[in-house]
Parts: C-alpha cells; sequence; structure tokens
C-alpha cells in the first residue's frame, strides 16, 4: 500500500459546517415578497401579544417533529393540505428577517441618541435651578408649571427650551444669584435646537418605518396561519396521547399548554377545518388571531394586548 493510500484512508471526512447550511432568512424574505404582497388588509392579525424571536426560535426547533407527522397527517386527513408545514420553515425565517429589518429601521441614530442624553442632563439641570430661583421669587412658578416631562424626545425639547427662555427673561436679577451661566444657557439653546434638527430628519424615515412595520405584519400573519393549520391538525391526530405541546407547542408564552394527566380524555372531537385558512375564522366558535399595531414599531417594540381565544395557539 502506498503512502498516498494510507494518508487517504486514515483521514477524517470533512464535515459540513451548520452554519454555512443556514439559508439566509433576508432572501427567503425576498423570495416571499409576492406571496406577502396578496394578503388583504383586512386578513392581516392585530393585537398579537406575541415575542417574535421566541416564536421564531419554538416553530424552528419544532420542525423536525412535526415534519415527522407528515405522512400520517396526509393518510388520516386527506383534507390536509401539506403546504402549510412544508412552508412553516420559510414564513418561520421570512418573520425573523422581517422583525430585523423593523428593528433597524426604527433605531435612533447614535447622535440622535447622544443629544438626548446630554439634553436630559441639561433639562434636570436648569429645573433644579429653576426650581430654587421659583422658591427664592426669582422666577415665576408659572415657568415650570407647563413642563412636558422627561419621557419624549421632543417633550424634552421643548422643556429645555422653555426652561432656557424663562431664564433669559430675568437673567438681569438671576446672574450673580445664581450658578447658572450664560455659556450654559448658551450651550442648552444650541442643543435643543439640534435636538430639533435631528427629531426632523427622523420624521422622514416614518414612511421605512411604516413599510417595515407592515411587512412585519405581513409575515406573521403567514406563520400564525400555517402554524395553527398544522396544529389543529396534529391536535386531532395525537388527541389520546394528548402531546401536542411536545411536538408543535403553544407561540403564545404562559397562555393554555398542556392539559393535566389526571383530566379525564373527552370524547374524540370533530374532525377539525385543515384546509388552510384565506382569513376568514373556521366554525370553532372563537376568534382569529390577531397583531398589536402598536407592537409593529419597537419601544411600542417590542409591546401588545392579550390575544384571541383562539385554540391550538394557546
Amino acid at each position: 500500500m502506498s503512502i498516498t493510500t494510507i494518508t487517504t484512508a486514515t483521514q477524517t471526512p470533512t464535515q459540513p459546517d451548520p452554519v454555512e447550511q443556514e439559508v439566509l432568512a433576508s432572501r427567503v424574505l425576498q423570495q416571499l415578497a409576492p406571496e406577502l404582497a396578496k394578503l388583504e388588509p383586512n386578513d392581516l392579525v392585530t393585537n398579537v401579544a406575541l415575542d417574535i424571536p421566541t416564536a421564531v426560535s419554538t416553530v424552528l426547533g419544532s420542525l423536525p417533529e412535526i415534519r415527522a407527522q407528515r405522512d400520517e397527517l396526509a393518510a388520516k386527513l386527506p383534507d390536509f393540505d401539506p403546504s402549510a408545514l412544508d412552508k412553516l420553515e420559510d414564513y418561520a425565517l421570512a418573520l425573523s428577517a422581517a422583525h430585523a429589518a423593523l428593528l433597524a429601521a426604527s433605531q435612533p441614530s447614535s447622535e440622535l441618541r447622544a443629544v438626548v442624553e446630554e439634553a436630559t442632563e441639561v433639562r434636570e439641570l436648569l429645573l433644579s435651578d429653576a426650581t430654587a430661583l421659583v422658591r427664592r421669587g426669582l422666577l415665576s412658578s408659572e415657568s415650570i408649571a407647563d413642563l412636558k416631562g422627561p419621557v419624549g424626545f421632543r417633550n424634552i425639547s421643548t422643556d429645555v427650551f422653555h426652561l432656557v427662555e424663562a431664564i433669559r427673561a430675568r437673567w438681569t436679577d438671576i446672574e450673580s444669584k445664581s450658578a447658572i451661566t450664560q455659556q450654559e444657557l448658551d450651550r442648552a439653546e444650541r442643543l435643543q435646537q439640534r435636538l430639533n434638527r435631528l427629531l426632523g430628519l427622523k420624521d422622514q424615515q416614518t414612511p421605512d418605518i411604516n413599510a417595515a412595520s407592515e411587512q412585519r405584519r405581513r409575515a406573521l400573519t403567514l406563520l400564525l396561519r400555517a402554524y395553527d393549520e398544522v396544529r389543529r391538525a396534529i391536535t386531532y391526530l395525537r388527541w389520546k396521547t394528548n402531546d401536542i405541546d411536545d411536538i408543535a407547542p403553544s407561540l403564545f408564552a404562559g397562555r393554555g399548554g398542556r392539559r393535566k394527566s389526571t383530566e379525564t380524555t373527552p370524547a374524540t372531537p370533530a374532525t377539525p377545518a385543515v384546509t388552510p385558512a384565506t382569513g376568514t375564522t373556521p366554525t370553532t366558535g372563537t376568534q382569529q388571531p390577531t397583531t398589536n399595531s402598536s407592537a409593529a414599531t419597537p419601544g411600542a417594540h417590542n409591546a401588545a394586548a392579550t390575544p384571541g381565544s383562539e385554540p391550538f395557539l394557546g
């Protein structure tokens, strides 16, 4: 046996890199764009209390066990359309990409964050000085009575402006009796102007944020619709074994869950509607799941009301 042969025989086969095996979620989102665009506004979910990254992880982690049910579902439920199951991974990846795109579009610039941080500190300092001046009768109480408060970028900007104006109006009386300096007031005024400018630039990004929010809502609709269909079918198939939450867990943490083993198993239910949803709710007396419009913008991101009592979604 030659040296080359011996070397080849003892080499360990190269294992594929699992990271390189992953599909790009952004590419999947682009590929699903035509399907997302076909959804009618009335079909889109609203007011769903759902943690999207967790939901995506739950779906992706459950896929092996869900796919293991495919042949039995096809054999025992002839009305079941396997496309809902087959597209789960694509829908989950598309939602992940849409969520990331919305977060990126909604993030304030690094300069805006820095200016807001400084303006917040300046507001607190000027308010503290102004409050002391009011107590000494050097400023009127009205000068600080109508401040907006420290919550919200525009409120901070407005308050800094009013505090600077109030102090400047009585500057000849205040100058020698306060630690406030003219340079501080100039800096505060420029800071407020810069904050206003940056907020105006941010407003110009609103259409992009709205578009990203709409895209995420459409991707969420596709995933919830398909996952619900799969859960309904598997629940019927495995009603007696009662292991739906082991195979396809609810995406809504803390809602529903597996029945206790001590409970009496009810009679086998009627065959559920398993034809892919078209946006209407099956005749089960339940409501269609819905996504909170406030959750569309992170920070409101990351946000939401309690979902409807949709069966098998939690």
